[in-house]
């Protein structure tokens, strides 16, 4: 489940910023979230966002606030984070069990 999140992140953000993108995209394990804190902190400003991972049942978030939240992301504040190159970090929460 968390690679299929990570995939999913990553084809999210190579859509939306491109893979040239200066903004820097991140899809972290909710358990190795500490390990990236210096990462998260070397730029003064950043997004953090916590996602549910996918449900291998029916293939979308489980996360019925993220699968909401989703549209807006793409639309709204991917495109403004690569306009003022903010860097945007994705953090698994895990599947519902785990969550």
């Amino acid at each position: 489940m968390i690679a299929s999140l990570k995939s999913y992140a990553q084809s999210l953000t190579k859509n939306l910023l491109g893979s040239t993108s200066e903004s820097k995209q991140k899809a972290i394990n909710y358990k190795d979230l500490a390990s990236y804190y210096p990462e998260i902190e070397k730029s003064d400003w950043g997004v953090v966002i916590f996602i549910g991972n996918e449900d291998p049942w029916t293939g979308r978030n489980w996360c019925p606030d993220c699968v909401r939240a989703e549209p807006h992301i793409e639309k709204k504040l991917m495109p403004l984070c690569k306009e003022k190159n903010i860097p945007i970090h994705f953090v698994e929460v895990g599947g519902r069990d785990e969550y």
